[in-house]
């Protein structure tokens, strides 16, 4: 953790710590209004312009190789799996490495799951010997409170500029008859004493709460509900929006979830999200030897290609409300310069421009190539478009 926070520093990617802690949606007496700082509007800024990041799900449930829940199937008792820890080496693990690939795929940024929901630390803690450099709680919320208090603590200031921490959710106790009060608040607040400008995520699938600086959105595209996590979280308007989603089906590593999306599939999901003013936050589960998979690795320097042609129509653009284009155009823009990404190589014409768009003039993105604008009862379209077979997203940038 400590190579993976200096590599980061020095090669420009920033880190965002997942400390997975659940938690359930109930109603609790919230403190004082949460007023950002300007360090923390500074940050959400710079995090809204990054668009592309990595999520790293990595600990010992990756020797079993059956995904990140595999203590959750009953086939292991917890005391079995904690004795996993034991044979969790890494020894071909190689930060700089991996900080290459990401960088080389574009990314701006990183989620790496401290600590997932087996209460394993990817960090040497102090708080608890069942970490990765090395448990025993009460069942009584006050002590896990504290301690997870004090593993905030250490994160935020043993290990320099974190960008953000993303807790994932609120369900233990979701069934209860008494409301349970987990004092997330007092969490965000502790988080934004130590570190003003650290943002704060929950993967709740509700909408924000306060204290909370980011939106998350599970396998969704904001405004959508496919994966049905979205029902009732809504869409911030003044947050910066974030969309996680697995390369294949798990989160963490399965050696028989081969069943990777496409890197089209991929770049087109990245076009959509960067449409509705989301980052698209890309996971991949690290095998339990250091490694990442082959596969993840082609779908990134994939992806890394693409973005290096395209990428100014992803960093930092806005998101354009563009109805006219269903599933097979979508939008960004920078200020008054707009790029219509068109997912679908049958497309040969832009019936109409996004509203604020002026039209003057249409060239393709990445050759240079003009494209005729024509003017029809006050409407501009966009002719004689040419999509290759087998592109991904065709990107026209309009002046």
């Amino acid at each position: 953790m400590r190579k993976i926070s200096y590599l980061l520093k020095r090669t420009g990617l920033t880190l965002v710590s997942a400390l997975l802690l659940a938690a359930p949606a109930t109603a609790q007496q919230e403190p004082a209004a949460y007023t950002p700082s300007a360090e923390n509007l500074k940050a959400r800024k710079e995090f809204a312009n990054r668009r592309f990041g990595i999520f790293l799900h990595w600990g010992i449930y990756s020797l079993f190789a059956q995904g990140e829940w595999y203590l959750e199937t009953g086939k292991l008792n917890g005391q079995e799996y904690e004795k996993v820890a034991n044979a969790f080496y890494p020894h071909d693990f190689d930060a700089d490495s991996w900080i290459k690939t990401f960088k080389d795929a574009g990314a701006k940024y990183i989620c790496f799951t401290t600590r997932h929901h087996d209460s394993f630390s990817m960090w040497d803690t102090k708080q608890s010997d069942y970490n990765i450099m090395g448990r025993e709680l009460k069942p009584n919320y006050q002590t896990y409170f504290n301690f997870m208090n004090a593993q905030l603590t250490e994160l935020l200031t043993n290990y320099g500029k974190v960008d953000a921490i993303w807790f994932d959710g609120y369900w233990d106790h979701d069934q209860d008859s008494v409301p349970f009060d987990w004092r997330v608040r007092e969490q965000y607040d502790l988080i934004h004493r130590l570190q003003p400008a650290c943002l704060v995520g929950n993967n709740h699938h509700l909408p924000p709460m306060a204290g909370e600086d980011i939106q998350l959105f599970e396998r969704d595209v904001p405004g959508e509900n496919e994966a049905g996590y979205s029902g009732e979280n809504g869409v911030s308007e003044t947050l910066p929006l974030e969309t996680c989603q697995t390369m294949n089906g798990m989160w963490g590593y399965k050696v028989a979830d081969q069943h990777y999306k496409s890197a089209t599939t991929l770049i087109r999901l990245l076009a959509r999200t960067a449409s509705k003013g989301a980052n698209l936050l890309m996971n991949i589960g690290p095998q339990p030897d250091g490694n990442l998979p082959k596969t993840a690795v082609e779908r990134l320097h994939e992806m890394g290609a693409w973005l290096k042609a395209n990428g100014e129509a992803i960093y930092g653009t806005d998101g354009v409300t563009y109805p006219q284009g269903g599933d097979s155009i979508v939008s960004t823009r920078n200020g008054q310069t707009f790029y219509m990404h068109i997912l679908k190589n049958d497309v040969t014409r832009i019936d109409e421009l996004p509203a604020g768009c002026k039209g003057k003039e249409a060239v393709v993105l990445t050759t240079g190539e003009k494209l005729r604008i024509k003017k029809v009862k006050g409407k501009k379209s966009i002719e004689g478009i040419s999509v290759p077979k087998d592109c991904a997203d065709f990107v026209i940038k309009v002046n």
